[in-house]
């Protein structure tokens, strides 16, 4: 039993690793998308916006969600 128990607990350290290293970029790319979207409805609501970026706006939206 003690062997099985320190086998679990270096995959937990492992496990705790891969977490981090997938689920927090995927925050952090979420957090850039909003940016984004945020600044092109800056753009937009000043008319400065053309139609390449309301399509770019339009394919972050479906990529954020």
């Amino acid at each position: 039993m003690f062997i099985f128990k320190e086998k679990l607990k270096k995959l937990k350290a492992y496990l705790r690793i891969w977490n981090k290293e997938v689920f927090c970029y995927v925050k952090l790319e979420g957090v850039k998308m909003l940016k984004k979207v945020q600044e092109l409805d800056a753009r937009d609501d000043e008319s400065d916006l053309d139609e390449q970026g309301r399509e770019d706006r339009r394919v972050t939206l479906v990529e954020y969600n």
